[in-house]
């Protein structure tokens, strides 16, 4: 019975809209309960389920390293495409440049 409280207390947040910071903070933490007391152990969602009340997350669990780790690939991805698209930038933009002289 109490998981279903647990279940209807998200779901009226949920409806209602998270549109405050008392209304994440509450939702992470009945989200956070309902994970415990049914063993759901998704280390990012606990992550964030914990940072939420803990602004200085002294014990680093796997969800920070997990999410740190995709951060890091996203970046790394976005930077290669960038560094590309300028490279071809600038090898069009030196063709372009050439062209007239080198006819």
């Amino acid at each position: 019975m109490a998981r279903d409280v647990l279940i209807q207390k998200i779901n009226d947040t949920l409806i209602a809209g998270v549109e405050s910071e008392q209304a994440v903070v509450y939702l992470l933490v009945e989200t956070r309960k309902l994970a415990d007391r049914d063993n759901y152990g998704d280390p990012v969602l606990r992550m964030f389920c914990n940072w939420v009340v803990h602004t200085d997350l002294a014990n680093k669990g796997e969800g920070s390293t997990l999410l740190l780790t995709a951060v890091d690939k996203e970046i790394d991805l976005l930077a290669r495409k960038f560094f590309a698209v300028a490279l071809l930038s600038d090898d069009v933009l030196r063709s372009q440049i050439a062209s007239p002289y080198f006819k």
